[in-house]
């Protein structure tokens, strides 16, 4: 039996939520219930598997109102921006995270309470939940849809802390990147003395071989179900493996799509979205760079001007978090200097820039990804970015080009088939749009088509059968205990060892 536990619930917009419906589904009779936070009622509800619909599913517990709201502040205030490397942007009130830990206990005492058999695994899904799982019973997973930061300032060490504890709890935490899973070890390592953790890879032999702690790879592309850490809790013996667990993407759901969108060609055209423009699709978030793509927006017509009405930048771009400052300044920031942009170099029948901030159903978004010459994926740093591997699949036979930053998690799995952007140059990502936008058609189908290949290498259906339970048992709790007998006898207090991988 498998429940989900999630912030959001069945049928919400996204692709993490509809990751999650389909897993769902995949897990068929074996699925039991869906907690998840219901905003209008204000409490926590539980889906089962008989309802089949978040109509029919049952309140399980109302929830303060102040404790929401403090909860979310220490979510989209604090979490958010250090698990993003953003710590300029984070605010901590000690308040909130008090809160934020009565929210988690609270959640918890719903899934105890529902639970049924002590082989009844709970999926958790992300940072809203972070410290869930130490206060229920059984079998557990976690992942972790955010990025886990490379550094982390010593007056976040405790809270942060805190947050790892809550995903150690759980017998298999997933990262989407070799990158972020690697920077959770170390932060392990370097700030709970009571555990021990290993790291693997394999060698070109497909053989496990030790390596030093500097050898640790990253950056690996890697699809779903790769081990990456082994952590023993010395205190509990409670082992946690860290797999490197990159969403994946329903590939044959996009291209349908897009090849019905055609239907919509007229209403794309009257949207300014026939053909040959830059295209993004983001929310107004600091970590998305939306503000640097925009400046760079700028440099590019003043160094080019001969594309002044020949191109166009469609920013399909919605409002986040409303209510909180932080979002509520980048968005007037973002939108105040697209309107500048548009002033300096539009004309009477032409606008550089044309912003969208209406939701787009999946219909009219594919076809915008098939209609787009360019497709620009530049966060500052981002968990992974879907937009980067939907606007691929959803292409034709003259396909257009991605220009992506590294600090996309999606960077690790087509980054060698995009052009390069640097969010924190204007310069070079002006240049990368002219070469995006001249590239010939043999060179944009042979990107096209290796993107495909990599993503088919992992889909949705491959990461969904990965926590459903099918992968997570292939690694014996003996041959772990092996590797940390070695790591512990070693005298080393942390072994970075050769992998587990295994290619189907």
């Amino acid at each position: 039996m498998l429940s989900i536990a999630s912030y959001r619930g069945p049928g919400m917009a996204g692709g993490v939520s509809t990751a999650l419906g389909t897993l769902w589904k995949t897990v068929g009779e074996r699925a039991q219930n869906w907690y998840y936070i219901c905003s209008k009622s204000e409490s926590i509800k539980c889906a089962s598997k008989q309802a089949e619909n978040a109509s029919r599913s049952s309140l399980e517990l109302i929830l303060n109102p102040q404790l929401i709201q403090a909860h979310y502040h220490y979510c989209n205030d604090f979490i958010w921006p250090v698990m993003h490397d953003l710590p300029q942007h984070a605010s901590y009130r000690r308040q909130d995270r008090e809160r934020y830990a009565h929210f988690n206990r609270q959640f918890a005492r719903v899934i105890e309470s529902k639970r049924r058999g002590s082989d009844n695994i709970c999926f958790i899904q992300d940072y809203q939940l972070a410290l869930a799982s130490r206060h229920f019973a059984g079998p557990k997973q976690i992942f972790w849809h955010i990025p886990w930061p490379a550094e982390v300032l010593p007056e976040h060490v405790e809270p942060v802390r805190e947050i790892a504890e809550g995903l150690l709890a759980c017998e298999a935490i997933g990262f989407h990147t070799a990158e972020y899973a690697d920077n959770f070890a170390r932060f392990v390592r370097d700030h709970l003395s009571e555990v021990s953790v290993v790291t693997f890879r394999r060698d070109r032999e497909n053989r496990l071989r030790a390596v030093t702690a500097s050898g640790a790879p990253s950056g690996e592309r890697r699809s779903a179900g790769r081990l990456r850490v082994l952590v023993r809790n010395g205190l509990t013996q409670k082992l946690s493996r860290v797999f490197v667990a990159p969403l994946g993407l329903d590939i044959d759901y996009w291209q349908q799509l897009s090849r019905a969108s055609s239907s919509f060609d007229r209403q794309l055209y009257e949207m300014g979205l026939g053909d040959g423009y830059v295209l993004s699709v983001d929310r107004a978030d600091y970590t998305k760079g939306v503000f640097e793509r925009i400046k760079a927006i700028d440099v590019f017509f003043c160094k080019y001007p001969h594309w002044a009405g020949l191109t166009r930048f469609v920013q399909i771009c919605g409002r986040t978090r409303e209510g909180l400052s932080a979002f509520d300044q980048y968005w007037s920031k973002c939108r105040g200097l697209a309107e500048s942009v548009n002033r300096r170099h539009g004309t009477d029948n032409w606008d550089p820039i044309v912003w969208i901030d209406t939701p787009m159903s999946p219909e009219l978004l594919s076809g915008c990804y098939r209609n787009a010459r360019v497709m620009m994926v530049n966060p500052v740093r981002d968990g992974l970015n879907l937009t980067a591997k939907e606007f691929f699949v959803c292409q034709n036979d003259d396909p257009g080009t991605l220009l992506l930053s590294p600090g996309a998690g999606a960077w690790h799995e087509v980054g060698d088939q995009a052009v390069y952007a640097d969010p924190h140059n204007s310069l070079q990502m002006a240049e990368a749009i002219e070469e995006s936008l001249r590239m010939p058609l043999q060179e944009r189908q042979q990107r096209a088509g290796a993107v495909l290949r990599t993503l088919s290498d992992n889909t949705l259906a491959d990461w969904c059968q990965f926590f459903a339970g099918h992968t997570t048992s292939q690694y014996s709790e003996k041959r772990y205990a092996q590797y940390l007998s070695r790591a512990d006898s070693s005298g080393a207090g942390s072994i970075v060892m050769a992998a587990g991988s295994r290619r189907r």
